[in-house]
């Protein structure tokens, strides 16, 4: 029952960062991002800035690292990348998990 309860969690987090995914555009505004982060009900997903040009987010911890991290880079203020990515590893992009944007 636990591993069911926590194989739910974990896909309705995936679904939570892909929708936020989806809602980010290159080019936003680091106060766009905000708002959209905000108001967009990301009860699963939590924030953390890494630097001042990267805020990492975060889906709840998972066994073997697999949850997921969404990096958003930034620069002069606004978007410049979105990956998503395994938590151990910047490299590996999960299987699911939307392109990059800008894709390339």
């Amino acid at each position: 029952m636990l591993f069911s309860w926590r194989s739910d969690q974990a896909r309705f987090a995936k679904s939570e960062i892909r929708s936020l995914a989806r809602a980010l555009e290159i080019g936003m505004t680091r106060d766009e991002f905000e708002h959209v982060f905000e108001n967009g009900s990301f009860v699963m997903l939590s924030m953390q800035l890494s630097s001042n040009d990267n805020l990492l987010i975060r889906t709840p911890l998972q066994w073997g690292a697999a949850n997921w991290v969404m990096w958003v880079t930034f620069s002069d203020n606004k978007i410049t990348s979105i990956r998503i990515r395994t938590q151990d590893s910047m490299n590996e992009k999960p299987r699911g998990a939307p392109d990059d944007k800008p894709e390339g």
